[in-house]
């Protein structure tokens, strides 16, 4: 088996991984590999990379993972960080580059449950009450996604010809993403992606409400009462 260091192999996996998956999802990756794994295995060979370095790797991101040096990351975004890296080095026992192991990574206990924090009723009527007095597309953008669960994403993606109002329901066809690209050379940049949703349950109907339809009628620009 050939001696190949971190840095080298990722910047070949990148290569790779950039004709097999959406430009989000390779976005992703990228700046997970950039920010993360090469400056911490870059100069290691796939071969030194063992279960108990990627372990202790863990519990740093954990510690004080983050970029902007104020502590630690939550386990979500340490969770997605070592994903990456084992799909990495999974490729790479493919190709014979390291002789193939599953690693077993543990992560604490979690002590805390986070709360989610939901919108009071009375901050919703109040959000409302500020929509109707500055309707306009993009205000009606924040009814949408409180009546409807739209994701943000969502909500940039519809288009008049996914509202029917006939039949009072609304379709969502599409999202629309901004990325952010980190390259090897430390280079970066941003692109807008419109593309299907992220699963095919996405891909859904939803019935408009009695109080969210005729604001949506009052800016559509075909609609006439």
């Amino acid at each position: 088996m050939s001696s190949v260091t971190y840095s080298n192999w990722a910047a070949q996996w990148l290569t790779r991984k950039e004709q097999l998956v959406k430009e989000s999802t390779f976005s992703a990756y990228s700046n997970i590999v950039v920010n993360h794994l090469v400056p911490h295995f870059g100069r290691v060979g796939l071969q030194d990379i063992t279960e108990e370095r990627i372990q202790s790797f863990a519990f740093h991101l954990l510690r004080d993972g983050r970029l902007d040096g104020t502590g630690g990351m939550c386990e979500r975004s340490t969770r997605d960080i070592i994903v990456v890296l084992k799909n990495s080095l999974r490729d790479a026992m493919k190709l014979k580059l390291l002789p193939s192991v599953e690693f077993e990574i543990q992560y604490p206990n979690k002590q805390d449950r986070f709360k989610i924090k939901v919108i009071a009723k009375s901050e919703q009527q109040k959000l409302v009450q500020a929509v109707y007095l500055a309707l306009s597309p993009r205000s009606v953008g924040i009814m949408l996604a409180l009546y409807t669960g739209l994701r943000i994403g969502e909500v940039c993606g519809l288009k008049w010809s996914d509202i029917d109002f006939e039949n009072k329901m609304l379709h969502v066809n599409r999202t629309v993403q901004r990325v952010y690209r980190k390259t090897l050379d430390g280079k970066g940049k941003s692109q807008i992606i419109v593309g299907p949703p992220k699963t095919r349950s996405s891909r859904r109907e939803i019935p408009i409400s009695a109080i969210l339809l005729p604001v949506v009628k009052r800016i559509a620009p075909d609609y006439h009462y």
